[in-house]
């Protein structure tokens, strides 16, 4: 049958979920998605599948697997940790300090840097939403600002998501505005938006895609507009692409998107030292569909 273990702080986590919810069992599931190819579902239940599901007693506590994500899930360890002390934790390990926005599901960003460096963080509040993240330091002995987002992926078109993509789109335009009266502005991050058609292997395929509208590209211009400099624009373009769909495998095909940015001040591309997409990442076992990408600057 397999086993799974699970830390009394987990056990604990999720006795406190099934009693606030009046549920009996506590499903564990494994899905394809994800940016690691797949993704666990955590779920309360009130029925056992008896022919499909495997049953794991904790004290008082049963946690239900299926057999088909039990080949996945098989003598694993699961535990409980807030979202930011999980962050903290794995920065901790290289002598780094963060600042985190993080969720339970969907996405995350932090900044991270050496203990000596003074980070004052800015929370940009309205910026954090169901679908969207933001993270904004100051280094005040630099000038610098860095804001580190994940943007509204916006799909469907027809739906609130869209319309939300764009309206926080417009909220980050405003921010910037005002951090560049006084500092060199870094902004980077998943912009969930192809500029132009030549940041897709095949734009066709995005004709009803939120990351390809009109509407979309607009909202990133103008961030341009801001004297905001686009240091991948002039990348070779297949050079430049940063996501790879999963699906017919992409990636070994070349077959990619660019939606991952660093927009600088022209003062900041002046200091760069190093700039790079890091497509080795992505060909590791169980890797994200995204591609690192690296900036060295010399401030």
């Amino acid at each position: 049958m397999g086993s799974i273990n699970i830390t009394d702080k987990a056990i604990n986590k999720i006795q406190e979920v099934l009693k606030d919810q009046n549920m009996k069992y506590f499903r564990i599931r494994v899905k394809g998605g994800g940016c690691s190819g797949f993704q666990y579902v955590f779920k309360s239940e009130n029925v056992i599948n008896e022919t499909k599901d495997h049953v794991f007693n904790f004290k008082d506590l049963q946690i239900l697997i299926d057999k088909n994500s039990m080949t996945f899930i098989n003598e694993s360890e699961l535990d409980y940790k807030d979202e930011l002390e999980y962050v903290e934790n794995f920065f901790n390990q290289f002598s780094l300090k963060t600042v985190a926005e993080t969720q339970k599901s969907y996405n995350g960003v932090s900044v991270s840097c050496k203990s000596e460096i003074v980070l004052n963080e800015n929370p940009l509040k309205r910026l954090n939403m169901t679908q969207a993240r933001n993270n904004t330091v100051i280094i005040k002995d630099k000038n610098l600002a860095i804001l580190n987002c994940y943007f509204p992926n916006g799909n469907p078109i027809d739906t609130d998501k869209f319309t939300n993509k764009l309206e926080w789109m417009k909220l980050l335009y405003k921010e910037i505005e005002i951090l560049k009266k006084e500092y060199e502005v870094l902004l980077m991050g998943d912009f969930n938006v192809i500029p132009d058609d030549e940041d897709a292997h095949d734009i066709k395929k995005y004709k009803n895609d939120a990351l390809a509208q009109p509407e979309s590209r607009k909202e990133f211009y103008k961030l341009i507009n801001l004297d905001l400099i686009d240091v991948f624009k002039t990348t070779p373009k297949k050079q430049s692409y940063t996501f790879f769909d999963y699906k017919t495998y992409k990636f070994g095909k070349e077959e990619g998107i660019r939606i991952d940015f660093f927009l600088l001040s022209p003062f900041l591309k002046s200091k760069i030292m190093k700039l790079k997409v890091l497509k080795e990442y992505r060909d590791m076992d169980r890797p994200s569909d995204h591609c690192p990408i690296l900036i060295d600057l010399n401030i």
